[in-house]
């Protein structure tokens, strides 16, 4: 896995200093410099399987996170929409939006149990 950095230097010196102190292993896959002398550079690197394994796991977490918050999200306007269907004697309504939370509840689980599949098998190999 290849990780990309941009860097922006408005100093020639600092560039230098960038450029003296580049390890090896990264090569500059893109450069380029503004008309007001601001340099722009792209660096890349081969990741580690242990950052590659880490990065992944970070990536898995904020999709966790999403997921959570979304469903979430539509478990409580589908209780709101119970409760204010309720409120206003419409019972009809007020079932068939308890029928739209169980299945979001039901989605949401498939889910979470997908991605944490995903995360527990990424932590194991």
């Amino acid at each position: 896995m290849i990780k990309r950095k941009v860097r922006i230097f408005t100093r020639d010196n600092l560039f230098q200093e960038f450029l003296d102190r580049m390890d090896e292993d990264t090569t500059i896959a893109h450069y380029s410099v503004s008309n007001d002398g601001v340099h722009y550079i792209i660096t890349e690197r081969e990741m580690s399987d242990n950052e590659a394994k880490e990065f992944k796991m970070k990536l898995l977490r904020k999709d966790i996170a999403k997921c959570n918050a979304h469903w979430e999200q539509v478990i409580k306007d589908c209780e709101r929409a119970v409760h204010n269907y309720n409120v206003a004697l419409n019972h009809e309504m007020a079932n068939l939006y308890m029928q739209r939370r169980e299945e979001a509840i039901e989605a949401y689980n498939e889910e979470q149990n997908k991605l944490m599949k995903r995360l527990n098998k990424l932590r194991n190999s």
